[in-house]
This record gives C-alpha cells, sequence and structure tokens, in this order.
C-alpha cells in the first residue's frame, strides 16, 4: 500500500466516542495526522449546524463533508459544492412518507426544520439533557410541512426516523416508485432520502482531487450503510467493531468499538507506527 495522505471518517458511532464527542486519545491523533501532512476529513450525516465544533474552528481541518457529502465546505465554512433535491421532489417524497413516519427533519439550504412530536422525544433523539437542548437548539420546529410551499432553495436532506423495522420496511417500500432520489440510513431507527448523486464517497472523490490524493493513499473509516459510498471510495476500507454487519463485510480491517476510540487507535497503531 502506498503511503497515506488522506483519512477520512464518519463520526457519529465511528470517530466520535459514545458521548458523541471527540476523546482525548482521538484529538492527539488528529494532531500527530496534522503534523505529518496528512489529510483528515470529516465525513458525517450530520448537516453543518450541527456538525462538532471541533473540526469547524480548527484550520487544520481543510475540509467538512456533511449531510451524507450534499454539502463539502472548506475550514471557513465557504461552500464547495452541494447537491440539492427541488421543492417539488421534496414534497413527492414527504407525501409519501409522512402517512407512515411522523417523526421527521428536513435540511433545507441549511436551515433544519423538524415535526413538533419529534421535541421531547428521547427514545428517537437521547435521554442526556445536553442532547435534547443541542437538539432543539439546532432547529426550527413546525406542526406540518407547510414550509416546503415558501422555502426558496432546495432540500439537502429528509430524515425520517422510526420505532421499529416495520415501519422503516413500509418507508421504504413506499419509496420504492419515487425515482431519482438516493436512500440510505446511518442506523435502524432512520431513512434519508437525498440528491440521487449525494453520497460521503463522491464528496471525498472531489477532496481527493483537488488534493492530487490517489484512492490507495486514502483511508476511511464507517459505522453504517452511509458509510459504503466512502468505503468505495478509499483504498483501505476500516469498519469499527460497533459497525453494521453490512459494513463489516465490505471492511478490509475492523478496528475496535468508538467505545474506546477504536478508530483513533487503528490510526494511531497501523498508520502513525512509523
Amino acid at each position: 500500500m502506498k503511503q497515506i495522505r488522506c483519512v477520512a471518517s464518519d463520526l457519529d458511532g465511528t470517530f466520535l466516542n459514545v458521548k458523541g464527542e471527540v476523546g482525548e486519545l482521538s484529538k492527539e491523533v488528529l494532531q500527530q495526522l496534522h503534523e505529518k501532512g496528512i489529510l483528515f476529513v470529516p465525513c458525517t450525516g450530520r448537516a453543518y449546524i450541527e456538525a462538532p465544533d471541533y473540526f469547524k474552528e480548527r484550520t487544520e481541518f481543510k475540509y467538512l463533508v456533511t449531510s451524507n457529502g450534499a454539502l463539502i465546505s472548506d475550514h471557513a465554512g465557504n461552500v464547495i459544492r452541494t447537491l440539492v433535491l427541488s421543492m417539488e421532489k421534496a414534497k413527492e417524497v414527504f407525501d409519501v412518507c409522512a402517512p407512515i413516519s411522523s417523526y421527521w427533519t428536513i435540511d433545507v439550504d441549511g436551515t433544519l426544520y423538524c415535526s413538533e412530536t419529534l421535541s421531547d422525544d428521547k427514545e428517537l433523539i437521547g435521554e442526556t439533557h445536553k442532547r435534547i437542548q443541542e437538539f432543539r437548539k439546532t432547529r426550527i420546529f413546525q406542526y406540518d410541512a407547510d414550509f416546503l410551499n415558501q422555502a426558496q432553495g432546495g432540500v439537502r436532506k429528509l430524515h425520517f426516523m422510526v420505532k421499529n423495522a416495520e415501519h422503516k420496511a413500509e418507508l421504504l417500500e413506499a419509496l420504492k416508485d419515487v425515482k431519482d432520489i438516493l436512500i440510505t440510513w446511518s442506523g435502524a431507527s432512520n431513512v434519508e432520502v437525498q440528491h440521487p448523486r449525494c453520497s460521503k464517497g463522491e464528496a471525498l472523490k472531489i477532496i481527493m482531487n483537488l488534493g492530487q490524493i490517489s484512492k490507495e493513499e486514502t483511508v476511511g473509516f464507517g459505522d453504517n450503510t452511509n458509510d459504503l459510498s466512502l468505503f468505495e471510495a478509499v483504498g483501505l476500507k476500516v469498519a469499527v467493531e460497533n459497525a453494521s454487519e453490512d459494513l463489516k463485510k465490505q471492511a478490509d480491517e475492523i478496528a475496535q468499538s468508538n467505545r474506546v476510540e477504536g478508530a483513533a487507535l487503528f490510526v494511531k497503531d497501523k498508520l502513525l507506527c512509523d
């Protein structure tokens, strides 16, 4: 394998610890990568507004991929590329999914509109006071999706949450007849709908081209279905131990769980060991 020049990683469930934070070991590893001139690219399903400040406030992180690749921005927050669904397509998706799931968040050019039913549902958004406060701070709560009739621009992502596998299966079945969309998910309780060319992998390829970095010089870390495209873009695919079985089957290596900062341990022991 060539010398590594780029490390790309999912955040929640992968590079972030179980508290959703950058752990101390991970901070040390990120500093070492920077000192060695190795580019680290955070690739998250989160919208830019809710991405960890740690990556937005430090100039050593040249790029940030958010909303599963719908938005690529630089360290100053400038947009490099964005992909959105039209309002018409977003309304079509919503009309299909809303009868099945009343728990939704819609990202309209970076503004998060969220169903009122999610505002205090601890089962779906998390038990901790901190998580609930963060959730409420980044969203505008709505009783319906009428705002789509007045909103300008486009939709980066429609995110629907469910409380059981049957409802998720219903959503996926209902979406089969909707054309020109991409469907993915980052866990058992959600379904995400976006522009058909939107993916973490495609976003990463754009960044790799900007830096003239080859696939063989890139390592990717992930934990779920929305990281499959990331794996397709890199030379070494690493799933954390807590990853979905589908992703593990595609991995070249398995790192320890994010509970022990497994992705950072892998980088330290196998990529920074010289």
